[in-house]
């Protein structure tokens, strides 16, 4: 049992052996590039986070003996997808896509989110989706969903600006300690490059602690460069920089100018 971070409890087998030989599912997740050209010029959004996710998708029959696990209390297996499987995250992308990927208004990343440009769209919106869930039998869970919202948090913080960094995560950011070793080094590089796009120049900002952990190196020396390229890295994520969508009906910018060849 895993707990989760509502305190509540989620089984997960240990499923090890069976990812071995299972043939792993290479189905996409959506790439945030994408996400972010999709919403256009949206200026309202809600989000909608299924119960339980995992657990809406049927197992195949002939696999559900494969799910199988141990407990004191017996053996059990799972007649719905559960976490631990390797192909379970695909398989629910999959799914999703099969019932909304060809609506316009709506994409799927973790949780559903719908966005549009006035109110009356977006309640017409709304009631399309509620109304596909139930005819799929799928179930929401109502104290996650948002609805008529200026801006949602998906990884990122959606709002009809653009995308920005979450707060809590540039928090944790700031608040990282001076690496004392190649893993903290690692640790760091780890949480930063999440939000590498929002910190121009970001590939030049960090080959110093790049450089510290190349290669196979155990122990870590700590320079005047990496101190500067760690100080720098945080302050342009600080910068609280936003991401605005393209404009394609936008003939020039202060730094560019459209040109045609004929």
């Amino acid at each position: 049992m895993v707990r989760k971070p509502n305190n509540s409890w989620c089984p997960c087998g240990d499923y090890r052996r069976l990812n071995l030989i299972t043939e792993p599912d290479h189905y996409p997740m959506l790439n945030m590039n994408d996400l972010t050209a999709s919403i256009g010029d949206a200026r309202i959004f809600s989000k909608l986070d299924l119960l339980k996710g995992y657990f809406q998708v049927p197992v195949h029959p002939d696999d559900v003996p494969k799910t199988a696990i141990v407990t004191p209390f017996g053996s059990y297996v799972f007649y719905y997808s559960t976490f631990g499987l390797r192909n379970s995250g695909a398989t629910f992308q999959r799914m999703m896509d099969q019932i909304f990927g060809k609506l316009p208004f709506c994409v799927v990343y973790v949780d559903i989110l719908i966005f549009s440009r006035d109110h009356q769209k977006h309640h017409q919106h709304v009631w399309t989706i509620l109304h596909l869930l139930k005819q799929n039998g799928l179930v929401v869970s109502p104290d996650k969903c948002i609805f008529g919202a200026s801006g949602i948090d998906l990884g990122y913080k959606i709002q009809s600006q653009g995308i920005r960094p979450q707060a809590n995560k540039v928090d944790a950011v700031l608040q990282f300690p001076t690496p004392t070793s190649v893993k903290g080094v690692q640790q760091f590089l780890g949480m930063i490059n999440y939000y590498h796009r929002f910190i121009p120049g970001a590939a030049s900002i960090l080959a110093p602690l790049q450089d510290a952990v190349a290669g196979n190196k155990t122990s870590l020396t700590w320079s005047h460069d990496q101190e500067k390229a760690f100080t720098a890295a945080k302050i342009a994520l600080a910068r609280d920089t936003i991401l605005a969508r393209p404009s394609p009906m936008t003939s020039s910018t202060s730094q560019q100018t459209p040109a045609k060849l004929q």
